[in-house]
Parts: structure tokens; sequence; C-alpha cells
């Protein structure tokens, strides 16, 4: 019986050293290689990749003939090893830089308005910072690329008939390609020049702006009302903080737009903005439009009515879009009168990149957001050719021309992502020219897991709703197809890489390493640039920089992703009832004196 436990031990004892080799040797591999190959020329060329291939195949080799439990720990081990190698990517350089990004104007002061740091030199360091590794991320991108190329042999390893359907499924990886191609053509196609902001140039040509009237318009349906009366005063705050710098050559008004039951169940909240310097306009309850048009697009309309009636639907108005949670800085309102001041007869409508640093905590719902700021740049490459390749369009950041919006209109009927529909019908009747909108649009990510799902789930059935709406040409409605069959695939493509790792089957095909390299470093790109746009904004929030800080970070985006790949089939299982609105008051700020903040940052 001894003789029968000391064996067990014994062999326990080798798979457990076995395990721990191997791991040590891929993580040794996976440290070293990030840490001594420079990032430019063709380092990863170097025979370090045949040795990290004489790793893995010893990898394969062990599982292969190891029990599960041995299997399940070396997979542990792995993904320990994975995540490192993340951290030391995402964090190189990041202490020593730390203080060259610095908030303005005191906004650190937890009591101060949020949109105070929202200023043009903020802005313009993070467009700097984003775009100053522009050729690294080319060389890295190809680079890693030919090294997880030369490290996954191309064969496939089919040991059971387990590894068939788990080798099959991996497929759908493959799915997603041309949607990470997009985004990283996207975002090498811009220069930073797209989208700095040159103050001096910009008042050579104020006089540009005289007779120019714009409209910053925020629909809205009660529920968040602490947040709106944010986006609002940001609206009023660098309004006249503009007109102090620039004189008041550009009339800027800011209307808010609600239902009048929800007006009268809330009249002392919305005085309060109108004492702000809000407009308020009322949709009356029996309005309606002649194609049923119901939620945001239906007040939309309405707010059209108005404009019409007023004489401002015209080319010297122009209209941005705020949604509850939009709030603007100096950045945002200098990016559009920057616009204006330079558009040609073509330049109808523009569109820029959404920050979502406000209320980023480490929460997976919320560290999924950075990452779409990143995607901007697919999104802003899809607009800057008039809508080929398109899936999904802003909604708020949007700037357009009064006359050009009121004949497309938004009377689209029972549509959930109008937005979306609104840009396939302009690009239907227009081919605009300039669509770059300079500055942030700065927004909220959702507050938690149920509030992404319904704001996904409703973004899902709408692209549904497109896909078999014959008003839009088939071109579109195709690349709307392709989207969500992507979007799809995200969920099997998660499990595909689960039972992987589990119960290995080696490459797709030859060749098929080099594409699980592009496309696993375009998703860590996804999230190291997004942050990267957003860094600025929540540098005070991270000082600790504790280990466990990083490793929780992790976890939420890792969480954030699962969400996002559930999302799509959520939709499909439980289609939304009505047009879901998701609650952005997370805490309530009292702000300290505006005026006080106004006379400060004149001053200074």
């Amino acid at each position: 019986m001894k003789k029968v436990v000391r064996k067990g031990c014994g062999n326990l004892f080798k798979l457990v050293f076995r395990a721990l080799f191997w791991n040590f040797a891929i993580l040794l591999t996976s440290i070293l290689v990030p840490a001594l190959l420079i990032t430019d020329g063709l380092p990863y060329l170097r025979p370090w990749s045949l040795y990290v291939n004489s790793v893995f195949e010893g990898f394969y080799g062990l599982v292969r003939g190891a029990p599960l439990a041995s299997i399940i720990m070396l997979m542990d081990l792995s993904l320990f090893s994975m995540a490192a190698t993340m951290i030391l990517l995402n964090n190189r350089g990041g202490v020593n830089n730390f203080k060259e990004y610095q908030l303005d104007n005191g906004s650190h002061n937890n009591n101060a308005p949020i949109f105070l740091q929202y200023t043009v030199q903020n802005y313009n360091r993070s467009i700097e910072k984003i775009f100053g590794v522009k050729h690294a991320h080319l060389i890295d991108m190809l680079g890693f690329s030919f090294l997880v190329g030369s490290v996954i042999s191309g064969v496939p390893i089919l040991t059971s008939p387990l590894s068939m359907p788990i080798h099959v499924m991996k497929y759908s990886w493959l799915i997603g390609t041309p949607h990470l191609m997009l985004q990283n053509i996207g975002y090498l196609s811009f220069k930073k020049e797209d989208f700095l902001l040159d103050e001096r140039a910009f008042s050579r040509n104020i006089d540009r702006l005289r007779g120019k009237h714009v409209i910053f318009i925020l629909p809205t349906k009660s529920g968040s009302f602490s947040t709106v009366k944010t986006s609002a005063e940001s609206v009023i705050f660098w309004k006249d903080i503009f007109e102090l710098n620039y004189g008041k050559a550009v009339r800027i008004s800011q209307w808010i737009v609600c239902e009048q039951e929800d007006y009268e169940a809330n009249l002392e909240e919305y005085e309060k903005l109108a004492s702000m310097g809000s407009r308020i306009i009322i949709v009356p309850r029996d309005f309606s439009t002649p194609n049923g048009t119901r939620y945001k697009a239906r007040a939309l309309t309405y707010a059209h009515k108005v404009l019409v009636e007023e004489g401002l639907a015209n080319r010297d108005t122009w209209i941005y879009h705020q949604d509850d949670e939009t709030k603007v800085g100096e950045d945002t309102v200098l990016g559009i009168m920057d616009y204006i001041a330079n558009a040609d007869e073509n330049d109808i409508y523009a569109a820029g990149v959404i920050n979502y640093s406000d209320s980023l905590t480490y929460t997976p719902s919320r560290a999924q957001e950075p990452s779409r700021s990143y995607d901007d740049f697919r999104i802003l490459f899809t607009t800057k050719t008039n809508g080929k390749l398109s899936f999904g369009h802003h909604g708020s950041h949007l700037l357009v021309r009064a006359d050009i919006e009121v004949g497309i209109g938004w009377d689209f009927g029972d549509v959930r992502t109008e937005d979306w529909m609104f840009g396939l019908m302009m690009w239907q009747k227009h081919k605009p020219g300039k669509t770059i909108l300079k500055g942030f649009g700065y927004e909220k990510p959702p507050l938690s897991a149920r509030g992404l799902l319904k704001q996904r789930r409703r973004w899902a059935y709408g692209a549904m709703q497109i896909i078999r709406d014959k008003r839009i040409k088939p071109r579109f409605r195709l690349t709307a197809l392709y989207g969500m069959v992507s979007w799809l695939s995200g969920l099997p493509s998660l499990m595909a890489f689960i039972l992987a790792l589990i119960h290995p089957t080696g490459g797709l095909f030859p060749g098929s390493g080099f594409i699980a390299g592009f496309t696993w470093y375009s998703l860590y790109r996804y999230y190291s640039a997004g942050y990267g746009l957003n860094e600025i904004y929540i540098a005070g929030r991270e000082r600790n920089g504790s280990l466990a800080g990083k490793f929780r970070k992790i976890a939420a985006i890792i969480g954030g992703m699962v969400l996002e790949a559930l999302a799509p089939w959520y939709a499909l299982i439980r289609p939304p009832k009505g047009f879901e609105v998701i609650r952005k008051d997370d805490d309530i700020r009292e702000p300290i004196s505006i005026e006080r903040q106004r006379v400060e940052i004149v001053a200074s």
C-alpha cells in the first residue's frame, strides 16, 4: 500500500514538475521577447522565434499524453503568463511618463464639474499620444503576426472524436478578420494633423463664422436629470469661455427636447435647466409623424418643425447632437467652430471620437467602453468613404448642417437605431466632403452589465431592422449583414478559444498562425489604444498603480469582452419591447461656483 501511495505521489510530482517547467519556459520567453526586442526594424525575424517554436512543440507533446488534471493546471499557469505579458506590454514606460500627463484647471478637485478638465491642451496631448506610436503599431502588428505564425503550427492536431468539432468551431475566428483589417486601416489612414486643434490658425479664420448659428440639441426622456444638467451646463460653460476668447462672431444655443408628460411630471427640474440658459422644447403628447415614428427620432422630428417655423433650416445653421450624457469641452466647441469656419459646399456633416473617461471604473460594463474610442477610427474611416463598409454610426457627437438634416429628416418609422438609419439615408442622397470633427465628445459607459446588455440589444435589433429595410441600398444592407454576423461570431469564437485551451487541436491551416497573431494583436490594441485615448482624464484615479489593480483591470476587460459577445445573442433570444434608454446617473455632483471657475480659467 505504501509503495502504491509513494508511486502515486511520485507521478503527481512529475506531472506538476513538468507543468511548472514548461510553463516557466513559456513565461520566460513571453517576457524576454517583448523586453529584449526593439520596436522598429525587423526584430521578430530573429532566431528567438525558433526557440519559442521548440517550446510550444514541447507544450503540445506534453498535453497530448497527459491526464486532464495536468492539462488544467498547465492551462491556468499559461493564462497567468499571458496576463503577465499583457501587463508588461501595457505598461512600458508608464511610470516614467506619468508626470507628462496632468489634468488642467484643478480637475483633481472631486467637487469640481467633470467637464473642467476637457481642455484643448488635454485633447491635443491625447491625440499626440495615440498617433505617436503609429509607426510602432504597424511594426509590432506585423512582427507579432509573424512571431505567432512561426510558433503555431499550421497542421491540425486531431487526436480524438472531440477534436473535430472543436477544430471546426475555431473557424469562427476568421469571420471577424475583415472587421479588424478595416479597423487597422482606419487608424493607419489618419494623421495626427487630421485631429489636432490649432488655436492660432483658428483665430485667423474667426471672421468666417459671422452669421452662423450652432444649436446643441439634447433630446431626453428624464430619469437622468443630474447627467442631463451636467451635459447642458458643459455647453453653456464652454460657450461662455469661447465668447470671452473669440468674441460673439457666432450664435450658440442649447436646446433640450422633452415630452410633454415628462415636462409636466418634472417641472422643477426642467425649470432649473431653463434657468441655466437652456431652451426647453416640449413635444406635444398629440404630435405624430407621417410614418408613425416614436422615441428619440420623434422628438428630433418635432425639433425640425421648430427649426422650419423659425426660419433656421438653412445653410448658416448647424446642429450638434447630444445624448443625455454627452458633455462637451473646450476642444469640442473649438472643433465644431473650426469645421464650420473651413467648410466648403459639400462639407455638410462630421463626426468625431467619443471619450468614455467619465465614471470609468474597473467593472466589466465600464471597462469595455474605452475600446469604442479606438473603434471610432474605423467608424470615421467609413464616414470618410461615404458609408462604404459601414457598420454602426454616431447618434451623438455629430454635427450636421441644418438644411441637410431637415431635408433627410428623422421620420423613419419604428427604427431602433435611428442614428445609423440617418447616416445611410444621407449617404444615399449626398456625398459629403470633409467628415472629421476635431475634439472629443465626452460620455459615460453603461453603469451595469444589465445596462450594457440592454443598450447593445437595441443596437443589434436595430441592425437586423436595417438588414431587412428595402429603403436602404443593397450594398449598405450587405455590409450591415456582415457586421451582424461578425458580432454574432464573438460568442462561438470565445467558446472555441476556451475549448482549444483545454483540448488543443493545432492550427487551422498552413499560415493560420499569422492570422491568429494579427487577431490577438488587434484585440490587444483595441483596449490599449482605447485606454490611451482616455488615459489623461483618468490618470488621477490610477495613482496607486498596484499589481492587484492591474489584474482587476484585466479581469474587468475580459468580463466586458464576454458581455459584448453575449449581447447580439441576447437580442435574438429576447428582442427589446421598446426603445430602451439606460440610466446614466451614477452620482450627483454638486459643482462649486461655475462663475468662479469661469473667472479662474479666463485669468489663467
